[in-house]
């Protein structure tokens, strides 16, 4: 079972950090600290913003803080109530800007 220690750590690191302390055990379904350390790169596909759930959920991993799980990641910091979708509290972060510049400039 997870460590309070090993969540709070995760909680101060976005989703792209995470690989570089962490790795995901597919057998346990859980992220685990790593024990040597070593310089690993994180990566995530980038995605283009004329599709706007999947670039505002891209947008939210890059950027927010210790989500564990889909609706903490749709809650905005200082909220308790999760948005009804990732692109909603990505602008509430200030995350996107007007998502029709995008799509007009593509």
């Amino acid at each position: 079972e997870e460590s309070r220690q090993q969540i709070s750590e995760i909680r101060n690191v976005t989703f792209a950090q995470l690989p570089e302390t962490h790795w995901f055990n597919q057998k346990t379904n859980r992220w685990q600290k790593r024990k040597r350390e070593r310089q690993i790169v994180g990566r995530l596909y980038p995605v283009l913003p004329n599709h706007t759930e999947k670039f505002a959920l891209y947008q939210l991993l890059l950027y927010k803080k210790g989500p564990l799980g889909w609706d903490d990641l749709k809650t905005p910091p200082n909220s308790t109530t999760p948005c009804k979708t990732f692109v909603e509290c990505a602008k509430l972060m200030g995350l996107l800007d007007d998502i029709e510049i995008w799509r007009r400039t593509l």
